[in-house]
């Protein structure tokens, strides 16, 4: 029997899909992600590396050497390979600016390096907040007409680096809720939950804001932070009322007893998530003796916990030059206490990110060396800057190196026409020392040219190593000092 051409193709096809579907699933390729090791050791032999956040390697990232293209060498603008290395050219011999980008990675810089190999670990640009997360805050004790309001307070877990770069406004959120209190409207930040309970103000009368509601830049898992507290109702809403105080300015009334860090998986633009604060109880203590400062200038100290790279606040108080000041403290685990200084006019504005902080492991009649708050940066042209560096000596301090942020700035408005600053990180640059001006290079790569904010960050700790360029300067700091300025 005759089988033409086309009936055997027929029948190939046949078998061959019904042998796909009797073979067992293969395995997908294994991804490749480098360890830590393994990236010290390129860098260390020479190399440069460039990976993601989880260490998967970044092939054909641009790399920049010095402040322009064919300066000052040709061909000074190269690529990663497919495993995201890169051998160091011949014609680097000086120290020299490094540039690495890659598009929606944020730019980072490496200011005169030296002509050897090393690694960087590129973060993914993130828009405006777009992602809801709300809810009710549960295991409140409540009790009724005790004269205490009280709260659950909700936010993402911090970085070290947002410890040491401290916003009150991550922590009280700017934009409000409104709740009706005997006809007189007030704004209750929008991520406090307030239970239903009874409370009197001139009369008896039943408060409940119970939904939380915060904003998270992205999808996936995020680490939740929700605390429970109290503070005095009537004081609080007779200060409010008067018009010049907000809450962070009220934060000594504010009590916080424990509250429960949980990973929530964020999948759409809103997602429910009720939270039992009874998860830790802050039982633990420890009594910090504030530094002297100026009279224009205030001093935050905090009760600080650290779980797997997450921190969070576990109290929060005002205190006076060189006062004694109880903080409460997680019962067990990594414990720190951090000092802020800003000056009081500074102290809830969204516009400035002028401080001084300090974190150290919490020990008892804990003392802080602070670097003095510096001047904002001055723009000379778009891309090159005049730093405000911290003038006279602090001892036993080692100058680790100076760490800037370039970001678009927008704003994000609330249901009620509150206004939030909002920023959006384009560039990193590090330098291994503290310096007094910042150049950026001409990346043959436009950035945006919409308003934007510079932050620049001095870098200190007590130990005295001498650390490489890059995120484990920042990892490895105690001290700091914070300006910015938006142009």
């Amino acid at each position: 029997m005759k089988i033409s051409f086309s009936a055997l193709l027929v029948l190939s096809l046949f078998f061959t899909a019904c042998g796909d579907k009797d073979k067992p699933n293969q395995p997908k390729p294994k991804e490749l992600v480098y360890s830590d090791s393994y990236i010290n050791g390129l860098a260390q032999a020479g190399t440069i590396v460039v990976v993601d956040e989880q260490s998967r390697p970044l092939a054909n990232v641009s790399v920049l050497f010095g402040n322009e293209l064919n300066g000052p060498f040709q061909n000074n603008l190269l690529k990663t390979d497919a495993k995201g290395m890169l051998l160091l050219p011949s014609e680097w011999t000086t120290p020299l600016s490094v540039t690495v980008d890659l598009p929606n990675y944020i730019r980072v810089t490496y200011l005169s390096h030296k002509p050897e190999g090393m690694s960087f670990r590129l973060k993914k640009k993130q828009g405006f907040p777009q992602y809801e997360i709300s809810g009710e805050t549960l295991g409140h004790d409540i009790k009724n007409y005790d004269d205490q309001l009280d709260f659950g307070l909700v936010a993402e877990s911090m970085t070290r680096e947002d410890i040491l770069t401290f916003d009150i406004n991550k922590i009280i959120s700017p934009l409000s809720d409104v709740m009706s209190v005997i006809g007189f409207d007030l704004n209750i930040p929008g991520n406090l939950s307030i239970p239903r309970q009874k409370e009197s103000y001139v009369l008896p009368l039943t408060l409940a804001k119970p939904s939380y509601r915060i904003r998270t830049l992205s999808p996936g898992n995020k680490r939740i932070l929700a605390l429970r507290g109290h503070f005095p109702f009537k004081a609080v809403v007779d200060e409010l009322r008067s018009g010049d105080k907000s809450y962070a300015d009220l934060i000594n009334r504010f009590d916080l007893f424990g509250g429960v860090l949980q990973e929530i998986n964020v999948t759409q633009e809103r997602t429910l998530a009720n939270l039992n604060t009874k998860a830790i109880n802050f039982t633990g203590q420890v009594q910090i003796i504030a530094p002297f400062f100026k009279s224009q200038e205030t001093f935050l100290a905090i009760g600080a916990a650290e779980d797997n790279g997450s921190w969070f606040p576990t109290d929060i108080k005002k205190v006076e030059p060189s006062q004694q000041q109880k903080l409460k403290l997680a019962p067990s685990g990594n414990a720190y206490v951090i000092g802020i200084l800003k000056n009081k006019n500074e102290f809830t504005s969204t516009n400035s990110s002028r401080l001084s902080a300090t974190v150290v492991p919490a020990t008892s009649n804990s003392l802080f060396s602070m670097i003095p708050l510096i001047e904002n940066p001055k723009v000379i042209t778009p891309d090159e800057f005049l730093l405000g560096r911290p003038t006279g000596q602090i001892p036993k301090l080692n100058e680790v190196g100076t760490y800037a942020v370039l970001s678009s700035t927008g704003t994000l408005r609330s249901e009620i026409g509150e206004m939030q600053v909002i920023l959006s990180r384009e560039w990193e640059v590090f330098a291994d020392e503290w310096v007094d001006t910042i150049k950026l290079p001409k990346f043959p790569v436009s950035s945006n040219r919409a308003q934007r904010r510079l932050e620049v960050t001095y870098l200190g700790n007590e130990t005295g190593q001498k650390l490489e360029m890059g995120p484990i300067m920042i990892e490895r700091t105690t001290h700091v000092t914070r300006s910015s300025v938006d142009f």
